[in-house]
């Protein structure tokens, strides 16, 4: 079992490792993420911590913790193991600091490739608004060809039934000097 399982049933340690204790500790989970965050933050130099991001990092932080406070107040000189904690930890900051620069930079070249699929997408736009204003010209084109068609036509059909109507009237005439010949010989005929 985990040393820090243990401490949790046992009375919250009211002196931290750190130089500044908490100004009160609920229990031993608190004490131990407020150690993390300020050995966090000792370790990037008092900077704001946005690269801790890891559990594995902060576990290992407050699994050192946990054994320090178990094994109670130590002298001056540091332990082997607890330097290798301390680069371990250091070593897994780093490689979570190097995850997040790697995924900023995946991120703005995907954030590079979608400007640049916008910029053709913009292009295809255009393209297909000049097309469709082309379309729209060849179709008042086309509306004005259909009626100047259709005007001429129907001039055209004026001039059939103009040319039908004196066509009629030349028939009319000649049925009514038809008819005065038969009426001439008729009369020519009789007694």
């Amino acid at each position: 079992m985990p040393i820090t399982s243990e401490l949790r049933l046992r009375n919250p340690v009211r002196r931290p490792p750190s130089p500044s204790a908490p100004p009160r500790m609920a229990d031993l989970h608190s004490h131990h993420n407020y150690v993390a965050h300020t050995t966090a933050k000792h370790l990037i130099n008092d900077e704001q911590p946005t690269a801790v991001e890891t559990q594995d990092f902060t576990d290992a932080v407050v699994q050192y913790h946990a054994i320090a406070n178990h094994l109670g107040p130590q002298d001056d000189r540091e332990p082997a193991w607890m330097a290798r904690l301390k680069l371990e930890m250091q070593e897994m900051l780093q490689a979570s600091e190097d995850r997040a620069k790697q995924r900023h930079r995946t991120l703005k070249c995907d954030l590079a490739d979608l400007k640049t699929d916008l910029a053709h997408v913009k292009c295809d736009l255009a393209d297909l608004k000049t097309d469709l204003a082309h379309v729209k010209c060849d179709i008042a084109d086309l509306k004005i060809d259909l009626a100047a068609a259709f005007n001429t036509e129907a001039k055209n059909m004026a001039k059939i039934n103009n040319s039908i109507s004196k066509i009629k009237e030349s028939m009319e005439d000649i049925k009514g000097a038809l008819r005065g010949i038969g009426d001439a010989v008729r009369l020519a005929e009789s007694p």
